[in-house]
């Protein structure tokens, strides 16, 4: 599972709020902390680690009572009525111990008959059913050497259920079924499923724990328009006399049933191949031009993976396909992952935007999630952190190694940043929602784990490791002691130190590091305090690497950190140019260190690495100097873009005001001439800012607007239109139908600030077509534009309001949409109040009156209606 990726806007700022308190799932701190922080406060003089307390939550794995060997679904749908007709046969057996009852998890159900086949026979058991979980007798006593064929005739109407959801899966109803009556015009009919964590028991009956494994036939019977994907091959069609069609799909490699996935659509597939291995991409039909190059790289990734793991690829086929109103990233379903459809892009779109990360952590999943599968939410790392640092691997093998340094260092700066709000353990028994385990620290705290567990045994030890511990495990579950015991095997060292501070313990450390020269002893003094940054962790045992440099020439020193205070002293023969400490830059935690412009300078020019180079741009960014202002000029021109543009920032931020002719000169030269879109358009918004009064102004924008990445493209609009308003709206006429999400968002801005009521038709075609996170900026701005709109034209944008309030996927989208029909109703209050001050009550007073209340009785029925409870839970305070 991919984490859902939300591009901040201004709007999204306040989404970001609204998301953690509604949904509550980043707690501030565990409640082990505040217990440690009562205990420290009353007992100050006792050493607080030393104390122990007893969890007051434990989530064990889910026990093992029967066995589901193999699943056969048969599958109906009305889709305008969101209902799956379904008929299950689920081959079952005892776990260990004998019983004469089976469960299983089947939530909002209509149970029309269960029975048990046997020899072509249906014989009918008896059942209880509590809307979760149906019961089943099966009239005698079975052993595990026996296996039952259990039948269940059902409906399943997910749309029924209450609904929940988390930051990282935003809504739990398992089947959705979007545009279902095919009111929303130029958007598709689609169904889908999304099973983890425990979601797919909304519509099918099963086990839904993630250590149970099955193999799986499911038949799904469409309109022959559709295009359908599910596990396995597909091993047959056929066209029934009714004018739908049976796609028969089948995996004979057993999944956990979180896996199982189902999708519906209008769809071009472009196949590919790996060896012998079927790939396939199925996107929209415009995008079918482009799919080898969103997916194309696959091939390639399948490869290096399987090289670089000694673990083949081992599903029957890979397939990739793109849905509207996906409720998180994407999702590592067995041989068919599931993508938002933010992943299609066009060719120009693709300058700015890959999706490579997200294509690489689901594969990766095929491997460390799928072929191996934690075997409780407490120990979704082994799925999550693995497919995380994957993105890191492929990074590093097909854009370089600065680029793969930029995005795991980009996981340091996640993982900090939630750490401020919530510390908890990497592996965590005592969660009080598993959704909470989709978080930064289970992604990119675990990904920086590892980097520094391969960093410490070596990168042979670390992937023959996991080749023993994918072999030892293969379509089986596991826990992280199997992990460590993998590695302990293969290294000889007892690791339980680095798996219990990493993996099994909270926080990171923070170290204050100082280093002298003495030339009397000619050595070298580094001083290294550590602290916490939580109350009672312990101190962190941190092998590192320090760099010595006289001129060019490096020498490299192996250390470990273990105390609260390390002084370490280094023999050299003269006062170095520097002493890098951490040089390998793998400490998960923060290091605070002070260096003079001369040695920051040294360090940008002399240490290779990205996270060198931008440590040292950043701070001779903060350094007043003509020193550290040649320096960024130079490093303006680095090789690699993210350094080349925090360079150019750190000249626009700090060096503008003495040197503005060549920093603009500069700015101008990236802002045209850089083969990096995002230097390109962030440049040209900061050269703007410089050159806002120069006569070139319009000149240099209209030259950028023919930039071919959109990125370039809007940034330049948002700009003409900002130093010429009127020149800007009517250029932005010209760009009106295009479909991209920028070009569009930044057109829709400027339209809801001069357009008119002739400018309507662009949101309405634009809501109709948008989706995703896309849609709460653009909703955003089309309350904007509504507020200052005609009778006619409010209606209609009441109406789409009300379309989003009530069938979108995504809770705070419809948050959004409730909140403009709100603040539609208030203009029409405040229009009351204008009119009802005047002697003769006029037409546009009862106008005001009627829309006030039609609003305000619409809203009503909305909330009255909704079944999300994190709505719920708003709309109650």
């Amino acid at each position: 599972m991919k984490k859902p990726y939300i591009k901040i806007g201004v709007s999204h700022l306040a989404l970001a709020l609204i998301l953690c308190l509604a949904i509550g799932s980043w707690q501030c701190k565990t409640a082990k902390q505040k217990k440690l922080e009562k205990y420290y406060s009353m007992f100050p003089d006792t050493n607080i680690q030393s104390l122990a307390f007893q969890q007051e939550i434990y989530n064990e794995a889910p026990k093992r009572r029967y066995d589901i060997l193999h699943t056969r679904l048969e599958l109906k749908f009305d889709i305008p009525n969101a209902t799956v007709f379904g008929n299950a046969k689920i081959t079952v057996k005892p776990y260990f111990y004998s019983t004469d009852q089976v469960v299983f998890d089947a939530v909002g159900f209509n149970i029309n008959n269960v029975y048990m086949a046997d020899k072509g026979v249906n014989n009918p058991l008896k059942y209880e059913y509590d809307g979760k979980a149906i019961t089943i007798q099966l009239g005698k006593s079975y052993t595990s050497k026996d296996k039952l064929i259990i039948g269940i005739d059902y409906e399943a109407k997910p749309d029924a259920n209450i609904q929940s959801g988390s930051a990282g899966i935003l809504s739990d109803k398992g089947l959705y079924f979007i545009n279902k009556n095919g009111a929303q015009p130029d958007f598709p009919v689609q169904v889908w499923s999304q099973g983890e964590t425990q979601s797919n028991s909304k519509w099918f009956p099963t086990i839904d724990a993630p250590n149970e494994r099955m193999t799986q036939e499911v038949f799904l019977t469409v309109d022959k328009k559709y295009t359908t994907l599910s596990n396995g091959l597909l091993l047959s069609q056929i066209e029934n006399a009714d004018g739908t069609r049976t796609d028969y799909w089948s995996q004979t490699l057993p999944a956990a049933p979180y896996l199982t996935m189902i999708a519906i659509g209008e769809y071009s597939v472009v196949k590919d191949k790996y060896k012998n291995i079927e790939l396939s991409y199925y996107v929209e039909p415009k995008y079918a031009k482009y799919a080898k190059q969103i997916f194309g790289d696959t091939p390639e990734m399948m490869d290096y993976f399987s090289r670089l793991l000694g673990v083949e690829y081992a599903w029957e086929k890979y397939a990739q396909i793109a849905v509207r109103e996906y409720v998180s990233g994407a999702m590592e379903n067995t041989t068919a992952t599931i993508h938002g459809d933010d992943i299609q892009r066009t060719d120009r779109e693709l300058l700015d935007e890959t999706g490579a990360s997200v294509i690489a952590h689901e594969l990766f999943h095929h491997w460390f999630g799928n072929l191996v599968t934690c075997e409780s939410w407490s120990n979704l790392p082994l799925n999550e952190s693995f497919a995380n640092y994957s993105e890191y691997l492929w990074f590093a093998y097909k854009y370089g190694q600065d680029a793969a340094d930029e995005h795991i260092f980009d996981d340091l700066t996640t993982y900090l940043n939630e750490s401020e709000m919530k510390q908890v353990n990497l592996i965590r028994y005592d969660y009080n929602d598993r959704e909470e385990m989709f978080d930064a620290h289970s992604y990119s705290k675990g990904g920086r784990v590892l980097h520094m567990l391969r960093n410490y045994v070596g990168d042979e030890a670390f992937f023959e490791s996991l080749k023993l511990y994918l072999n030892n495990k293969r379509f089986n579950s596991a826990e992280i002691a199997d992990l460590r015991l993998a590695f302990e095997e293969v290294t000889g060292e007892d690791l339980n130190w680095f798996f219990n501070q990493w993996f099994l313990s909270f926080g990171h450390p923070i170290l204050n590091v100082s280093s002298s020269y003495n030339d009397t002893s000619k050595q070298v003094m580094i001083c290294i305090s550590q602290e916490q940054n939580t109350i009672g962790a312990n101190n962190f045992i941190l092998p590192l690497a320090v760099d010595i440099y006289h001129g060019s020439q490096k020498v490299r020193h192996k250390i470990t950190i273990r105390n609260n205070f390390d002084t370490l002293y280094f023999d050299v023969k003269s006062r170095p140019n520097l002493v890098e400490f951490d040089a390998e830059h793998v400490l998960l935690g923060v290091i605070n260190e002070e260096k003079t412009a001369d040695e920051w300078i040294f360090q940008y020019k002399n240490s290779p690495t990205y996270f060198a180079r931008r440590q040292a741009v950043l701070k001779l960014s903060a350094t007043n100097g003509k020193p550290s202002y040649e320096c960024l000029l130079i490093a303006s021109k680095d090789k690699f873009y993210g350094i080349r543009l925090l360079a150019a920032n750190g000249l626009f931020e700090n060096f503008a005001k003495e040197n503005n002719a060549q920093v603009k000169q500069v700015l101008m030269l990236l802002a045209t001439k850089d083969e990096k879109s995002k230097v390109r358009a962030t440049c040209l918004r900061n050269w703007m800012k410089l050159a806002e009064k120069d006569e070139n102004v319009k000149e240099v924008l209209l030259k950028a607007i023919d930039d071919k990445a959109f990125s370039v493209q809007s940034v330049a609009l948002e700009l003409l239109y900002k130093i010429d308003p009127d020149f800007g709206f009517e250029f932005a006429k010209k760009f009106e139908n295009e479909t991209n999400n920028e070009m569009v968002t930044v057109i829709a801005d400027i339209f809801s600030e001069l357009g008119s009521d002739k400018e309507s038709e662009f949101f309405v075609r634009n809501l109709n077509r948008i989706s995703g996170f896309s849609k709460y900026d653009f909703i955003e701005l089309y309350g904007k534009f509504l507020m200052g709109r005609g009778d006619e034209v409010i209606n209609t944008g009441v109406k789409l309001l009300e379309r989003e309030a009530r069938n979108n996927n995504f809770w705070f989208i419809k948050l959004n949409a409730i909140n403009k029909m709100t603040q539609l109703a208030d203009l029409y209050e405040q229009r009351e109040k204008d009119f009802k001050d005047k002697a003769d009550k006029t037409a546009q007073y009862k106008v005001s009156v009627s829309q006030k209340e039609s609003i305000r009785n619409l809203i009503s029925d909305i909330k009255k209606s909704e079944n999300n409870l994190n709505l719920i839970n708003i709309y109650k305070n």
